[in-house]
C-alpha cells in the first residue's frame, strides 16, 4: 500500500495487521508506522519528533505530571483529562443520576423497615407492657427493637451484597453484541470495593434510622394504660 503527504510524499508500505478501538473517528484514519519510515515520509531528519505519549501507573497523577513536564522541558504538556474533556462532559451527569437512584432506594428501604417496625411494635404492646411490668427499662426495649432493625438491615445489606456481586459477575461474562465499531466482547463491569463497603455501610445505617422512632415510641409505652386495654 501507499502512503500521500499533502506536500507530494509518497512511498510504499507492507500492511501487517489491523486494529480497532472501538471508536470510528479514529479507526477510519490513524495507521502506524515505524519513527524513522514517518519522518522519511514526512522529508524530515532523525530529530523530528510532533508528539510523546506517557503512560503512567497511576491515571490520577497525569495533571501533576503534565505540570511537571512543562516546568521542566518547556514543552506544551496535556493530561488525558484535559485532552478528553469533550468525553468527560457525561461523566457528572450520568453519577448524578446513579447517586440519585441509589439514594432513592436507600429511602424507599428505610420507609419498608419502618412499616416493619411499627407493625412489629402495635402487635407486640402487650408483650412490651409485661416486659416492663418485670422490670425492664425503657432503653433495654429500645436495645431490643433497635438490635431488630440492625439485624434486618445487614442481613438484607449482606444478601443484596451477595445477589448483586452474582448478577454482576454473570453481566461481566455476558456477550457484547458485535459491533463493528465497539472493541468489547463482553458487557464492562466494575467491581470497586469500595462500592459494596458504601453499600455495606448504608445498609446498616439506613435501618438504624429507620427504626429509631418506632423503638422510641416502644420505649415509652406506658405499662398500665395497655395492660388496661
Amino acid at each position: 500500500m501507499s502512503l500521500a503527504t499533502p506536500n507530494g510524499n509518497l512511498m510504499r508500505f507492507r500492511l501487517v495487521g489491523l486494529f480497532r478501538i472501538g471508536i470510528s473517528a479514529i479507526d477510519n484514519v490513524r495507521s502506524y508506522v515505524s519513527l524513522s519510515s514517518g519522518q522519511q515520509l514526512l522529508g524530515k531528519d532523525k530529530s523530528y519528533i510532533t508528539d510523546i505519549s506517557v503512560k503512567l501507573h497511576d491515571h490520577g497523577r497525569a495533571a501533576l505530571t503534565a505540570a511537571a513536564f512543562i516546568k521542566k522541558y518547556g514543552y506544551k504538556a496535556d493530561d488525558w483529562e484535559t485532552a478528553n474533556a469533550s468525553v468527560k462532559t457525561s461523566n457528572p451527569v450520568r453519577d448524578t443520576l446513579t447517586y440519585v437512584v441509589s439514594v432513592t432506594l436507600l429511602v424507599v428501604a428505610g420507609f419498608g423497615i419502618y412499616n416493619i417496625m411499627s407493625m412489629t411494635i402495635n402487635n407486640k404492646m402487650k408483650d412490651i407492657a409485661i416486659l416492663k411490668a418485670q422490670g425492664f427499662a425503657g432503653r433495654d426495649i429500645l436495645q431490643i427493637f433497635l438490635s431488630q432493625a440492625v439485624f434486618i438491615g445487614l442481613l438484607g445489606a449482606l444478601s443484596g451484597m451477595l445477589l448483586g456481586f452474582l448478577l454482576a459477575y454473570t453481566l461481566s461474562n455476558v456477550p457484547f453484541p458485535p459491533n463493528e465499531y465497539v472493541a468489547l466482547k463482553y458487557f464492562p463491569v466494575a467491581f470497586e470495593p469500595a462500592h459494596y463497603f458504601f453499600g455495606l455501610l448504608f445498609g446498616a445505617l439506613t435501618p438504624l434510622a429507620a427504626g429509631l422512632m418506632p423503638s422510641i415510641k416502644a420505649a415509652k409505652t406506658d405499662p398500665v394504660t395497655i395492660l388496661r386495654g
